[in-house]
């Protein structure tokens, strides 16, 4: 895997960002919309040159990320919320996509809240990226789903599940680093 080391000719990032925002509620539906554009120089990334891994500067990078989000409550106890983040991150030196940035990505979430529980899931989506800075070698495209559930046994108590990664998906989000196989969480809550 090669060594990982520090590099004392590091140069601090700089950078000239813009941003707008705009958002728009009616009903029970709440719509946000962003946009960002960066323009970075002296980037600071891992790079691996000869099995050596370290920080270096990238010499101008650009950065363009757009976000859509849209929450709605169907009724007094169901409520969904989907996200959809376009990514761009180009090294405009090699022109290539810089490493582990997926241009896309999705989330849908729902969430049912009774009066002593409450139940609900994520779904995660990221679309493939590339795990170098000379785009050779590829990460694929995943989707993970997450549910929970909430109990109030009483005024005082209450227990939780969480089930993170549910269908035990296999992905990386970094070459030869598997990412966790399903994962059971139990947590309590007390009060005095």
């Amino acid at each position: 895997w090669g060594t990982y080391q520090g590099n004392s000719e590091l140069k601090p990032e700089k950078s000239v960002n813009r941003r707008v925002a705009a958002t728009y509620a009616f009903n029970e539906t709440h719509v946000s919309a962003s946009y960002q554009y960066s323009h970075i120089e002296d980037l600071i990334d891992w790079v691996n040159d000869n099995n050596s891994n370290q920080p270096q500067n990238l010499d101008k990078v650009l950065v363009r990320t757009a976000t859509i989000e849209i929450q709605h409550l169907w009724s007094g106890q169901l409520s969904s919320d989907i996200s959809y983040a376009w990514n761009d991150t180009t090294d405009l030196t090699t022109h290539n996509i810089l490493q582990r940035q997926s241009p896309r990505s999705i989330k849908l979430g729902t969430d049912y809240q009774a009066s002593d529980y409450s139940i609900g899931g994520l779904v995660r989506y990221r679309s493939d990226s590339y795990d170098d800075a000379t785009n050779d070698t590829d990460l694929a495209a995943f989707a993970v789903v997450d549910i929970y559930a909430d109990y109030d046994v009483n005024n005082d108590f209450a227990v939780a599940l969480r089930i993170n990664n549910a269908l035990d998906r296999e992905y990386q989000t970094v070459d030869g680093y598997p990412t966790n196989e399903r994962t059971y969480l139990v947590g309590g809550e007390y009060k005095f």
